[in-house]
């Protein structure tokens, strides 16, 4: 099992590092595979496509895009609509596009085990606009999204919905799970099992003084199967496989 520890070394992972490790080794440990992503440099003709078809799809589930939420907060000066909607940590989709163009994920993709494609999971969803604008980017066999909080989990299950009915995303290919990811549901258990991607922007989530994040790493290094690639941002694993 491949996992990763993705790094931010400027707001909102311009840049970022990846630092991987393999069978028996240890999460973080390894300096054998680091590389750099440098996401200001400019992006490629199949990675703005991505990204526009992520766009186009967020469009038909009526999400603003992250200027308009911004210029709405600011315009209101109410802090608390800065997470009504996940703004707080949002993730470019640009940034999402060039995360799975990366050589350590497409490898993971590519070696899915099952017919149907790789299996893509948000730890930490919000109201669906990473999962969503990832249903866009690839042939999922399924993506999962898990969050903890009501509001944020509805909103992403309408807009779902909503994309179905239309006919603009596989029927029962996205879904929001709601719960604590660490009280480890057989939903979750389900999600992460089958997870070929887990992705988690862990700005919010408590951690140690280093940024590392021990019981999330226990969790997932039970959980995931072999060949799995997680990316973290602005935190790292530890502990043994």
């Amino acid at each position: 099992m491949a996992l990763c520890s993705m790094s931010s070394l400027i707001s909102y992972s311009i840049v970022f590092l990846i630092a991987c490790t393999t069978a028996n080794a240890s999460f973080g440990k390894s300096e054998e595979c680091i590389v750099g992503v440098n996401c200001n440099t400019s992006p490629t003709e199949e990675i703005l496509n991505l990204s526009k078809a992520a766009d186009d799809l967020l469009k038909k589930a009526n999400f603003p895009s992250t200027a308009e939420r911004i210029s709405e907060v600011r315009a209101t000066k109410d802090a608390r609509e800065l997470q009504r909607f996940g703004l707080y940590g949002e993730y470019s989709i640009l940034n999402l596009a060039t995360l799975l163009k990366h050589p350590v994920v497409t490898e993971a993709m590519n070696a899915a085990q099952t017919e149907e494609g790789p299996t893509f999971v948000d730890i930490g969803s919000g109201a669906g606009r990473l999962m969503l604008s990832a249903s866009a980017m690839a042939n999922w066999a399924a993506v999962f999204g898990i969050e903890g909080r009501h509001e944020l989990h509805v909103h992403a299950v309408n807009a779902i919905r909503h994309l179905e009915q239309e006919g603009s995303l596989r029927s029962g290919m996205v879904q929001s799970i709601e719960g604590n990811f660490m009280e480890e549901s057989p939903e979750v258990v389900k999600a992460l099992s089958n997870a070929d991607v887990v992705y988690l922007y862990a700005t919010g989530f408590e951690t140690h003084s280093d940024a590392r994040i021990p019981a999330l790493s226990a969790l997932l290094a039970r959980r995931l199967k072999k060949g799995s690639v997680v990316v973290v941002v602005d935190k790292f694993l530890i502990g043994d496989r």
